[in-house]
């Protein structure tokens, strides 16, 4: 059995000001919806330039969502699900 050594003082992290997560937060989505509307913009312009088929368009197309797709799913062994667990309505009461 290990035991944990405590971390000297210097070393400990502030935690963030709610201000501040709320920031991030924010900027964060915002990047996220600009890059999805980019996206789509710039589309038909790289369909023409690499000479793709419809087909190849939509799997960019759904490329493109699959990450997005796959950070909505909720996961219980996320540590951003386990940090608003409290909030979300999924938590168990």
């Amino acid at each position: 059995m290990q035991t944990a050594l405590p971390r000297p003082e210097e070393a400990r992290e502030e935690p963030l000001q709610p201000g501040v997560l709320a920031g991030l937060m924010v900027g964060g989505h915002a990047v996220k919806h600009i890059y999805n509307s980019g996206f789509f913009l710039i589309l038909p312009e790289i369909a023409r330039a690499l000479s793709l088929s419809n087909t190849s368009v939509g799997f960019l197309n759904t490329r493109a969502a699959l990450p997005a797709a796959a950070a909505t799913c909720p996961r219980a062994s996320s540590p951003i699900d386990s940090a608003i667990a409290g909030a979300s309505f999924l938590a168990p009461r």
